[in-house]
C-alpha cells in the first residue's frame, strides 16, 4: 500500500529538522502493553506469519490476525481518522505499510514517534496481488511488550526454580531448530513421566527426537496444554517414521494447515491438524478428524502418497492442497493463488528447518 501524493504532502514528520507537532485531537489514554498482550491472545494471533507471507496471497489470508513490528516513519490525521506509515522491522524487502489507527490507539503512536511499536492487525477482505488490507486492533510500545514478556519468563522461572535451561540437541537433519520456536521444558515429574511414556511408544529411530519436537510444538502454539502437545508430538514422529516422511516436512505442513490446532476447521469443511476434507478422511480410514492421532495418521499417509506420485516436495504439497488432478492438468503447481501461496509457505518453512539444523 502507498500514500497518495496529497497525503504525503500532509504528513507530519519529526525528522530532518522539521518541528514535530502534537495534534490537538481528543485521544484516549494509550493502550497498555498488558491490554495489547491480552488482545493478542484473544484474537489467536499467528505470530509466525510475516508480512512477506501475507503479500504472497493477500486474498487467501483474509481473517488472519498478525503482529507487525517497526518504527513510525510518518503520520497524518484529522479529528476523525489517523494514518501512519510503519517501516517494518525484519523485512527483507524493506516494506512500509500504511495503517489506519483507531483513535483510541493514537496516543501510543503520538508518544512513540520514531520508536519501535507493535501492531496487532487483522487481514480484511479485498486484498489483491501484494496489497494487504489491514484493520488495526491494538498498538503498544515494543519496549513495554518486550518487558512484559521477559517478566513472564522470570515469573515462570521463580515458580519453577528446578527448570532446566537446556534443550536436548540431537544430530544434524533430525530436529527443528528454527529461531523463536524453542521454549524451556520444565524438569518436573509430569513432564518427565510424559517424555518417558511417549518415548517408550516410539521406535529407537525417533524416540530421541521427542523432547526437541515437543519443545518446538509447544513454542509454535502456546495455547496447547502439555498432554495434547505430547500426543501430537508422538503421533507426528511415529507416523513420519511409519510412512518414511521427513518429520520437518510434516511439521511445516501442519504449521501451514492449522498451526498445531487439533480443533481447527475451515469454511470449506477441512478438519483438524492436517485439514482433511471429509471425503479424504473417510478414504484414509479416519473416523474422527479432530482426534490428533487419527488426523496425523491420515494426513502424513496422504502426504506420503503425494510424494510417491510426484517425487517432488513442491508438487506434492500442491497436490495436497489442490488435488493430484489439478497438478496433472496443469503439468505443475496450479495457477491458483491459494495453492501457490500454500506451497511457498510450506517449502519456505521446510527449507528454514533444514538450514537451521
Amino acid at each position: 500500500m502507498r500514500f497518495s501524493k496529497t497525503l504525503k504532502q500532509s504528513m507530519i514528520y519529526g525528522l530532518a529538522g522539521l518541528t514535530f507537532l502534537t495534534l490537538p485531537l481528543p485521544f484516549a489514554k494509550a493502550s497498555s502493553g498488558s491490554k495489547y498482550c491480552a488482545e493478542r491472545l484473544q484474537h489467536h494471533c499467528d505470530r509466525h506469519l510475516s508480512y512477506e507471507m501475507l503479500k504472497s496471497d493477500a486474498a487467501a489470508s483474509a481473517g488472519k490476525v498478525v503482529e507487525l513490528r517497526g518504527r513510525v516513519g510518518g503520520m497524518a490525521g484529522t479529528s476523525e481518522s489517523f494514518t501512519v506509515l510503519l517501516n517494518l522491522r525484519d523485512s527483507k524487502s524493506n516494506d512500509s505499510v500504511n495503517l489506519d489507527i483507531p483513535l483510541n490507539e493514537v496516543a501510543v503512536v503520538n508518544e512513540t514517534y520514531a520508536v519501535e511499536i507493535r501492531v496487532l492487525a487483522q487481514v480484511t477482505e479485498g486484498g489483491s496481488g501484494n496489497v494487504v488490507p489491514l484493520k488495526v486492533l491494538a498498538v503498544a510500545r515494543e519496549s513495554e511488550v518486550d518487558t512484559l514478556e521477559r517478566r513472564e519468563e522470570l515469573r515462570e522461572q521463580r515458580l519453577h526454580p528446578n527448570r532446566s535451561s537446556e534443550i536436548t540437541r540431537v544430530s544434524r537433519n533430525s530436529s527443528p531448530s528454527r529461531g523463536g520456536y524453542f521454549r524451556l521444558l520444565p524438569e518436573t515429574p509430569d513432564v518427565q513421566s510424559l517424555i518417558a511414556y511417549c518415548e517408550s511408544q516410539l521406535g529407537l529411530r525417533v524416540k530421541s527426537l521427542f523432547r526437541p519436537y515437543l519443545a518446538f510444538i509447544l513454542g509454535a502454539n502456546h495455547r496447547l496444554d502439555l498432554m495434547t502437545a505430547g500426543k501430537i508430538t508422538s503421533g507426528l514422529l511415529f507416523f513420519s517414521n511409519k510412512y518414511n516422511v521427513d518429520p520437518r516436512l510434516a511439521v511445516s505442513m501442519i504449521i501451514a494447515e492449522s498451526n498445531f490446532d487439533p480443533n481447527s476447521h475451515s469454511h470449506s469443511g477441512a478438519m483438524g491438524l492436517g485439514q482433511l476434507m471429509p471425503g479424504t478422511a473417510k478414504s484414509l480410514g479416519v473416523s474422527n478428524a479432530f482426534d490428533p492421532i487419527q488426523n496425523l495418521d491420515g494426513s502424513i499417509n496422504y502426504l506420503r502418497s503425494r510424494l510417491n506420485t510426484f517425487g517432488d516436495v513442491s508438487l506434492a504439497m500442491a497436490a495436497y492442497n489442490a488435488g493430484a488432478g489439478a497438478v496433472k492438468k496443469y503439468g505443475g503447481i496450479p495457477p491458483y493463488r491459494e495453492t501457490q501461496a500454500y506451497v511457498r509457505r510450506v517449502v519456505s518453512l521446510y527449507q528454514q528447518l533444514c538450514q537451521n539444523d
